[in-house]
């Protein structure tokens, strides 16, 4: 009946909500012993700390930033046809919310661009597993294993979030710096 399946629909989005909120703000099973990191200037005024990420070292929500911070420059290059993509690490002050990626046009400057539509953003989402290191000992810990492009989302505090950012160099595009 209709009443029964919009009664479900109203208990599997709660649930889902729930699950949401308790995945995104229980990250640690023994909490690290330094979450922090002293702040420069620049990141105090705009809420957060930002680096360039590492593709094939995901940030884990206990990463600090490194010190120095390097410049906060993404780059990367590829051929025509291929997908390439560059990490951004996030490490809020406090709790934020409302945390998408936008993206524009990249332009050579000589009146060729890749679209933004072939520019796609996501983030990593972490599970509980067992340390393979440990198997058998019952260690757990935090992994990235997801990648998800369910924007907005909310970042706790003084927790790293990589975000990834994935370029589409469409067929035909002039080579160049975009």
């Amino acid at each position: 009946p209709a009443s029964l399946e919009s009664e479900m629909a109203v208990r599997i989005a709660e649930y889902d909500a729930a699950r949401q909120a308790q995945f995104e703000t229980n990250y640690y099973i023994t909490q690290p012993a330094s979450l922090t990191f002293t702040a420069t200037p620049e990141e105090i005024a705009r809420g957060y700390a930002a680096w360039p990420g590492q593709m094939m070292a995901p940030s884990y929500p206990d990463t600090l930033p490194p010190s120095p911070r390097p410049a906060l420059s993404l780059s990367t290059f590829a051929a025509q046809g291929e997908y390439r993509s560059v990490s951004l690490a996030l490490r809020p002050l406090a709790t934020i919310s409302g945390v998408s990626v936008t993206a524009t046009d990249l332009s050579d400057g000589a009146g060729h661009s890749i679209p933004d539509t072939e520019i796609e953003s996501r983030y990593l989402r972490y599970l509980v597993t067992g340390d393979a290191e440990f198997f058998g000992s019952g260690l757990l810990s935090w992994k990235p294993r997801l990648v998800q492009s369910d924007f907005p989302i909310t970042i706790p505090g003084q927790v790293s979030k990589d975000l990834w950012v994935t370029v589409h160099v469409p067929e035909g595009t002039p080579a160049g710096t975009y």
